[in-house]
């Protein structure tokens, strides 16, 4: 009888152990579930986080796209207005070399010249006067902008 006192001792005792270890491992799988459940919350506001990240990315990559665009088409209007600018400028040097040289005819002419230009039997120098001043109007037409 001791035998089977010891026996039932020692399987109560074996229960018991069962028995809390299978409260334990029930208490375990409990935090286990708990965890997946944070773990699958958490990664559900990660992915929403990337969609968002991703959304953000691609607007701002529009964005950038635009602003290149933008840019560029500038730098192009700036490149025209370079080019237009470096014309007028060569076209102001040339109105302002012809407006010199008028300006030294002018102060160089003496009384000479005027009264050539007045001779009324042959009138070569109408004629050069004439001469020269139509190709100061070719000279300005040339530099003259045209719209």
């Amino acid at each position: 009888m001791k035998s089977i006192q010891s026996e039932a001792s020692s399987q109560k005792a074996s229960a018991n152990a069962s028995t809390r270890k299978l409260n334990g491992l029930n208490t375990e799988v409990t935090s286990l579930k708990q965890e997946r459940t944070a773990l699958s919350e958490q990664v559900v506001a990660l992915q929403k986080q990337l969609d968002q990240a991703k959304t953000e990315a691609s607007a701002e990559r529009g964005k950038a796209q635009a602003g290149e665009l933008a840019l560029s088409s500038l730098q192009s209007k700036h490149q025209q207005l370079m080019q237009g600018n470096s014309a007028c400028r060569k076209d102001n040097a040339a109105l302002v070399s012809l407006g010199k040289d008028l300006l030294t005819r002018y102060e160089s002419k003496g009384v000479a010249d005027v009264l050539a230009a007045k001779e009324p039997f042959f009138q070569v120098a109408r004629v050069t006067l004439e001469n020269q001043a139509a190709e100061y109007r070719s000279r300005l037409d040339a530099a003259t902008v045209k719209p």
